[in-house]
């Protein structure tokens, strides 16, 4: 277990999370980096207040019931004698948040968009390799595999 560091959280904190679909994997590698430099954090080591940090950065009407929903499920575990350090409780909220907000179509349109052919715009290469790519990890297609179609 890291030895836990008192001061102040380092780095850029994600960007609030409102519920939209279409930024959730972003908000969620911001989350990750966030966390990854700050886990000798006494926040950050301990489940619960990782938990109800990581609930401070999700606000909005898309999002107030689920976070009032987990914050209530939360509160009744630590009530119920569950133990704070006890890692199931992130690990139920971030996977409460991934079933919740996940972009159950992003796949399918990113197949769609594939199939239908993506043109560069412009003379920007940089920016049509990056639009590639993306699509191509949202579809889930490996790049040393050659896709067909039927």
């Amino acid at each position: 277990m890291p030895q836990a560091q008192q001061g102040k959280l380092v780095g850029e904190p994600p960007a609030i999370y409102d519920g939209d679909r279409k930024k959730t994997t972003l908000f969620i590698n911001e989350w990750e980096l966030y966390w990854a430099v700050n886990n000798d954090n006494a926040l950050m080591i301990n489940p619960y207040r990782r938990a109800m940090f990581f609930l401070t950065y999700i606000k909005g009407t898309r999002v107030n019931e689920w976070v009032m929903a987990v914050n209530q499920w939360l509160s009744r575990q630590i009530q119920g004698g569950i133990n704070q350090a006890d890692e199931r409780l992130w690990n139920e909220v971030a996977a409460s948040f991934t079933r919740r907000f996940a972009d159950s179509l992003a796949k399918e349109n990113a197949q769609s968009i594939l199939r239908a052919g993506v043109k560069m715009k412009g003379e920007d290469i940089d920016a049509y390799i990056v639009e590639i790519e993306e699509l191509i990890r949202l579809a889930e297609y490996r790049f040393d595999v050659p896709q067909t179609s039927v």
